[in-house]
Formats: C-alpha cells, sequence, structure tokens
C-alpha cells in the first residue's frame, strides 16, 4: 500500500528510484568481499557503497580484525565498530555467533 507523494510519486518508486541511484564501486570486489546480493541487503548501501571505487586508497575495513577494530574505535575512529556492523549485517548467519575475531 503505497501512498501518493504532491508529485504524482508513490512512497515504493521513490524507494525504487533512489536503489537505482545508488552507486557502487567496483562489483567483482564487492561480490568477493560481501556475497553475490550484496545490493539486496536492506542498509547494504549505507555500510558498504563508498568501497571499491576507482583511486580508492584503500578498501580492507571489513578485513579489520577484533584488536585493529578496538584500536581504531579508541583512537576515535568509529571505523572498527562499523566494519562490525557491516559484517554481520551481510552475514547474518554469523550473528548469533560471539566470536567476531
Amino acid at each position: 500500500a503505497s501512498s501518493e507523494l504532491q508529485d504524482g510519486t508513490t512512497d515504493s518508486n521513490t524507494k525504487d528510484q533512489a536503489r537505482k541511484e545508488e552507486v557502487w564501486g567496483n562489483d567483482e570486489a564487492l561480490k568477493s568481499c560481501f556475497g553475490e546480493n550484496y545490493k539486496t541487503t536492506p542498509g547494504a548501501h549505507e555500510y558498504i557503497g563508498h568501497c571499491f571505487h576507482e583511486h580508492d586508497t584503500h578498501n580492507t575495513c571489513c578485513m579489520l580484525d577484533q584488536e585493529a577494530r578496538e584500536k581504531n574505535d579508541a583512537a576515535g575512529n568509529p571505523i572498527g565498530q562499523r566494519s562490525l556492523d557491516a559484517y554481520l549485517l551481510l552475514h547474518p548467519e554469523v550473528s548469533n555467533n560471539s566470536d567476531t575475531s
């Protein structure tokens, strides 16, 4: 049940258009890290849409181990928690496993 907006579009049309406008990095690299269906995971673009673009200097935050995540977070760079959040979002099968090292 979509509601009509003032411009004549519906909420669902607006969401579909926003998804089409999302810019993703290198598809093969993203598939390698996050799986074939990375684009279909709700919220994934917020976490990984910035990864693997041309001229990026690094793309490995998803590969941080627990020590590196904790050190970055303690230093005021929240990439540690964000990388873990992204990993768990895209790998729900491990969300119940407490070993995230």
